[in-house]
């Protein structure tokens, strides 16, 4: 049931985002 919102936050992340979450952890 928690696993769900995690999930939909990493595609979400990945499709709409996902070079600015790789650069967020780089520049992290």
């Amino acid at each position: 049931m928690f696993d769900t919102p995690h999930v939909i936050l990493l595609f979400s992340g990945k499709r709409k985002s996902g070079k600015d979450y790789i650069t967020d952890k780089l520049y992290e």
